[in-house]
């Protein structure tokens, strides 16, 4: 079962769209979720970031439940992460969860944690599962 199939059958929603490239897999579900899955020795920066909210066109504007997930040895520039942790003013989320399995990138998550200081609620976890029971729990908060 691909990660697509995840969402669709924890959530019971509907796919919005998909993006696919040689850097990440993108799905947007109707519920607000938008899942980013950063393929193996990308590098985040601000073009490809902007690549993903162009493609999200008015979706862009709308407030979302990100999950993120990092293969090995993919990393993210400054400016990639400043905008994440929403100090720009460019980004409005409901929570962010990160998803890495190595221990390299929970040392950098963690890092990014007490440098960025997120203003939205933001985890990191080891599994995709993990983070779906989390992003669970905020949605039903805010319900």
């Amino acid at each position: 079962m691909n990660i697509t199939e995840k969402v669709l059958n924890r959530f019971g929603t509907e796919l919005v769209a998909e993006m696919v490239t040689e850097q990440f897999m993108l799905s947007l579900f109707k519920n607000q979720i938008l899942y980013v899955y950063v393929l193996r020795h990308t590098i985040i920066d601000m073009k490809m970031v902007l690549e993903i909210t162009n493609f999200l066109g008015d979706e862009h504007d709308k407030t979302h439940y990100n999950i993120v997930e990092f293969e090995p040895f993919s990393e993210s520039v400054t400016e990639s992460r400043k905008w994440a942790a929403g100090q720009t003013n460019e980004r409005s989320s409901f929570a962010d969860a990160f998803v890495v399995n190595n221990l390299a990138h929970k040392i950098l998550m963690d890092s990014y944690l007490k440098q960025s200081k997120p203003i939205f609620p933001t985890a990191i976890f080891n599994t995709t599962e993990q983070a779906f029971d989390w992003i669970e729990m905020i949605m039903n908060e805010r319900i």
